[in-house]
């Protein structure tokens, strides 16, 4: 389901959205031919405001062009990721070719080359090593930039700061009319476990202050990837950095030991192991369990506002049941990862 012209969700996206495209590349770029065809990549979801075109024809030599429209905080991180980060990157990043900001100043368009290549996989070994080589090579090069100032500060403390808010939410709101004895038994379970938690959070503490902090994608995962054939082999290509941070790599090595993305430990700390020598092996799969752990904890916090009923009874008591549903069935999903992480931690 997409958003519609007129706010509401329908199955197509709105064509004043394209119109908006076509409008934000010709700003940037006033003596661009118009693209020879406007197509429809991403509309936006469910708690994701986010809509991509690919404007076919406007890039060099002919080539198609992505526009992407997002809140202009998220537009904003990424524009400062391809202007001050990876130029500094040692190895292919995708070609930037600017943002433009609407006139209401709530969205802006990011423009950027097109990707294409293959889409990532998990089961193929070439694909995983030269993942495992970028992200160590990113997190080694941006180490070193002076970029603190300008991206969000993401330490431990503020995936603490995300549990103990999202377990007041949970609190409040116990008495949500909708929650049948099932969810509270599942919201209950994620209290305790927070409790646990944070009880243990000087040993979180303590295992990511071994690590220097960097830049940090925070969503490196296989819909964010694609794999590109060149003349000297195989490079993966990157995007989506609307969540990128400065701080502990913790949740990017996350990826390490999930299966969406499966990066072999060796090969990252090939290309990671001069930022921390002292570490091995075993060490980075302890810290890609905490950075399990704060990408549930992340989750989780997406989730609970649909639990806050005066919020969306407003828009009538089905819309907030049918809400308070979704998100549901999405926070059973997570408290079973947070029961499971923090059995990991503490073995």
């Amino acid at each position: 389901m997409v958003e519609t012209e007129t706010g509401g969700f329908g199955d197509t996206p709105a064509p004043s959205l394209e119109h908006a495209a076509r409008k934000a590349w010709r700003a940037l770029y006033p003596e661009s031919i118009e693209p020879l065809d406007v197509e429809a990549v991403q509309t936006p979801t469910r708690g994701k405001r986010t809509t991509v075109y690919r404007l076919k024809g406007v890039g060099p030599q002919g080539s198609a062009v992505i526009a992407k429209q997002s809140r202009a905080s998220k537009a904003m991180l990424e524009r400062i990721t391809y202007e001050e980060v990876l130029p500094h990157f040692p190895g292919p990043t995708l070609r930037y070719y600017g943002c433009a900001q609407e006139e209401d100043g709530d969205f802006s368009w990011l423009f950027l080359e097109d990707a294409g290549g293959e889409p990532y996989s998990s089961h193929i070994d070439e694909h995983r090593l030269i993942a495992a080589r970028w992200l160590g090579l990113l997190h080694l090069t941006a180490a070193g930039l002076n970029v603190q100032a300008l991206l969000p500060h993401r330490g431990t403390g503020f995936y603490l700061g995300e549990l103990r808010s999202a377990r007041a939410t949970i609190l409040e709101n116990l008495g949500n009319p909708v929650l049948d004895p099932a969810d509270l038994s599942v919201l209950r379970a994620i209290i305790s476990h927070y409790d646990v938690l944070e009880s243990q959070w000087g040993q979180v503490d303590a295992l990511c202050g071994e690590m220097p902090q960097t830049v940090v994608h925070g969503h490196v995962e296989t819909r964010n990837l694609r794999v590109r054939t060149t003349d000297s082999g195989s490079v993966l290509l990157v995007f989506d950095w609307e969540t990128a941070s400065w701080g502990t790599p913790a949740i990017d090595l996350a990826q390490l030991i999930f299966d969406s993305v499966s990066p072999p430990v060796v090969a990252y700390l090939s290309g990671a192991g001069p930022l921390w020598p002292r570490l091995d092996a075993r060490d980075v799969h302890r810290l890609a369990h905490i950075g399990g752990l704060f990408r549930t904890i992340l989750d989780i916090s997406s989730e609970t506002y649909g639990l806050v009923y005066e919020k969306w009874a407003s828009q009538g008591p089905e819309f907030a049941r049918n809400y308070a549903r979704w998100c549901m069935h999405d926070l059973r999903t997570y408290g079973t990862a947070l029961d499971q992480g923090i059995v990991t931690l503490l073995s």
